[in-house]
C-alpha cells in the first residue's frame, strides 16, 4: 500500500473515530452490501446509499427468481400480464419480493 494511500485511510478512520484496520473492515463491508457495518461522522443518508449499490445483476436474478415462482403459481399467461405490468410500473417490485421470501425462508416459512 502506498504511503499516501495508507495516510488517507488512517486520516479517514480518525474522522469516524476508530482504528486503520476496523475501517478498513467497515469499507469493505459497506462495498459488499452490509451498509449496517458503516460508520459515518455524519449521518448523511446519500453516503449510506452509496455504499448499497444494487447491481444490475442482483435485479435481474430476482425477477428471473419471480419468473419462475409466479409461472409455477398461476401459470405462463397469467405470469407474463403481471411480469409485463410490473416491469413497466414497479421495477423494484422483484427485488422486494426476493428479499421478503428470504426473510420467509430464514424463519422457517416455505416460499
Amino acid at each position: 500500500m502506498s504511503h499516501q494511500l495508507r495516510e488517507s485511510l488512517r486520516d479517514a478512520a480518525n474522522d469516524v473515530g476508530c482504528s486503520l484496520n476496523s475501517f478498513a473492515v467497515q469499507v469493505l463491508s459497506a462495498a459488499a452490501g452490509d451498509a449496517s457495518r458503516f460508520r459515518s461522522a455524519d449521518d448523511n443518508q446519500t453516503r449510506v446509499a452509496a455504499a448499497l449499490p444494487v447491481p444490475e445483476w442482483r435485479r435481474r436474478e430476482a425477477r428471473n427468481d419471480f419468473l419462475k415462482a409466479t409461472t409455477q403459481e398461476i401459470g405462463s399467461v397469467a405470469m407474463a400480464a403481471l411480469v409485463k405490468r410490473l416491469d413497466a410500473e414497479d421495477p423494484g417490485h422483484y427485488l422486494e419480493w426476493q428479499r421478503a421470501r428470504q426473510a420467509g425462508n430464514a424463519l422457517g416459512n416455505t416460499p
